[in-house]
């Protein structure tokens, strides 16, 4: 079982944004991967720009968490009609 808990009803103070307000804008598929992630403690994502991404992996351990370089990547968006 997971630690992890949260209170979806968390409204920021007037002007800033809480949890929750995050939580509605959040489609179906992707509050599947956040609660994925969070049930798992492992997150991996590109991280930097056109000109250069990194690959991170996060994993959630007892002490903290910790990251790990993947290695260099490149993503570019699909375009419709081209496979």
């Amino acid at each position: 079982m997971s630690d992890v808990q949260a209170d979806l009803t968390v409204r920021g103070e007037p002007g800033e944004a809480g949890f929750g307000d995050y939580v509605q804008l959040l489609k179906p598929r992707v509050m599947s991967l956040v609660v994925f992630t969070a049930l798992v403690g492992v997150l991996v994502a590109p991280v930097g720009g056109p000109s250069g991404q990194q690959l991170l992996r996060l994993r959630k351990t007892a002490e903290g968490v910790v990251q790990e370089d993947l290695g260099a990547v490149s993503f570019v968006p699909l375009l419709a009609g081209t496979l």
